[in-house]
């Protein structure tokens, strides 16, 4: 697997199966300690709160997702409203909320995770296996939204109502997401696409083969 690392990337968590470290910074030095909930499954996402730095959002591939109001020391589960308790991944927006993308669908919360609500069905990842960052901001607004095997889509929430956008990529398994110099990157299974206005181009020269699967950007 080859891996494009388009953007430097900062982690103060560090996600693990079954619970999640975290790295506290001490006088001596650099400790870990163990944190998050117990048992199966893995943790596939992590977002901190858009207005409150101290409250941090935690996605699971079995059990929903998880919310911590005093930065990562305890955390409470969430997710009642959700019809799919695998989460791709969690975007906190400053004006629109939390959005959190499941094998289900992708749903929304006014109020920091304690209910959530459907914007479309349509835009889910299945694969339990998913990348890295599938939701992010459009320069233009809204956001974009990665699927598994539906493509790209571009949400935009307009007075409570949310509106769905197709931009393509169908059929390709969308593996992360970034923005360089204004403009959208895509990491596939068959290389890197850049939306270009309103189609995609390949931008694969320097990977080794022409569809070389990406799996992070």
């Amino acid at each position: 697997m080859h891996r494009l690392l388009a953007l430097p990337l900062a982690l103060g968590l560090l996600l693990s199966w079954p619970g999640a470290v975290l790295a506290g910074q001490t006088a001596a030095g650099w400790q870990w300690r163990q944190n998050g909930y117990g048992g199966g499954g893995r943790f596939t996402a992590v977002a901190f709160d858009a207005r409150d730095p101290a409250t941090v959002y935690v996605g699971s591939d079995v059990a929903g997702f998880f919310r911590s109001h005093d930065a990562a020391r305890s955390f409470t589960p969430l997710g009642r409203d959700l019809t799919g308790l695998a989460v791709a991944d969690i975007l906190s927006t400053p004006d629109d909320g939390l959005l959190i993308l499941t094998d289900n669908g992708l749903f929304a919360s006014d109020d920091q995770g304690e209910t959530q609500h459907s914007v479309s069905a349509e835009l889910r990842y299945a694969d339990r296996q998913p990348g890295s960052r599938l939701l992010l901001p459009a320069p233009d607004g809204g956001y974009f939204v990665a699927t598994d095997d539906l493509g790209l889509f571009r949400v935009v929430r307009d007075a409570g109502t949310w509106r769905v956008e197709p931009l393509g990529l169908v059929g390709l398994k969308i593996n992360g997401l970034a923005l360089w110099e204004g403009r959208l990157y895509v990491a596939t299974e068959q290389g890197v696409r850049r939306l270009e206005k309103d189609a995609f181009v390949r931008v694969n020269q320097g990977l080794p083969g022409p569809d070389a699967r990406v799996t992070d950007i």
